[in-house]
């Protein structure tokens, strides 16, 4: 029989581990909770057209002197929209696979867009930047401090949650150093070190803290994104608050 490669070999660890990361999500109650998220991603953009007045068509605005322009900064909601929700899927094949260090960096991604789509709202002209295509331009935009205003109510609970992720990520390289397992042997002038890496290494406190963590997030993400729309008081938020109870 051929020998098993590596690429195979973790493709097959990936594999048990979804089974085993299932299992421990629905043991202790959480699993639920992750099926409820992509419902809240489907359902909010339509509860927006049900909740809205007649004639309500956001892709167009007048301009004091009543000329019709696009209103980009609803498409750049838009795309920052799908730009969550694509982080969240991501995460999500993360967290079953068991690489929880590979989490953070998805949920940072997803509060930026979050924090993107809702200072686009006050500042429309977000939505010409990103259409120029500039990147540099809409960075310089958008910084952390100015898409996650502290004294803004709906972003100020996703700055804790933005400081933790980037700790997260930046303590990458001591989570790999922690998972690193290595000998070191000398011989009179010779020496010899050998380093692996187990690339699954957790505990069962660790895996449920980042999947508690990341369902928060995703929490108060969808909240800024619902504000960031303009979506009224309706099923949609009644259910976001029961959910948000659920993880309380």
């Amino acid at each position: 029989m051929e020998e098993k490669t590596l690429l195979l070999a973790v493709l097959d660890d990936d594999q048990a581990n979804i089974q085993t990361s299932t299992d421990l999500l629905k043991k202790y109650s959480i699993y639920e909770l992750y099926e409820q998220v992509p419902n809240l991603f489907d359902n909010l953009l339509p509860a927006l057209q049900r909740n809205t007045t007649a004639g309500y068509f956001p892709f167009i605005r007048k301009t004091p002197g009543g000329l019709d322009v696009p209103t980009y900064d609803f498409v750049l909601r838009l795309f920052m929209f799908q730009s969550v929700h694509e982080q969240f899927i991501f995460a999500v094949g993360h967290l079953l696979r068991g690489h929880l260090s590979q989490i953070p960096g998805h949920l940072r991604r997803a509060i930026e867009s979050a924090g993107i789509a809702y200072l686009s709202k006050s500042k429309p002209q977000l939505g010409e930047i990103f259409m120029s295509g500039d990147p540099k331009k809409l960075r310089n935009a958008t910084s952390t401090k100015t898409i996650l205003p502290p004294n803004d109510p709906v972003t100020a609970p996703l700055i804790g949650s933005m400081d933790f992720a980037n700790s997260l990520t930046h303590s990458n390289f001591i989570s790999f150093a922690n998972r690193a397992e290595h000998s070191l042997q000398m011989d009179a002038s010779k020496w010899s070190i050998s380093i692996a890496i187990d690339l699954y290494r957790t505990d069962l406190g660790g895996f449920l803290g980042m999947s508690l963590w990341f369902l928060r997030v995703m929490e108060r993400v969808l909240r800024v994104l619902a504000a960031s729309l303009d979506l009224p008081d309706c099923d949609w938020s009644a259910g976001l608050e029961r959910y948000r109870t659920r993880l309380d």
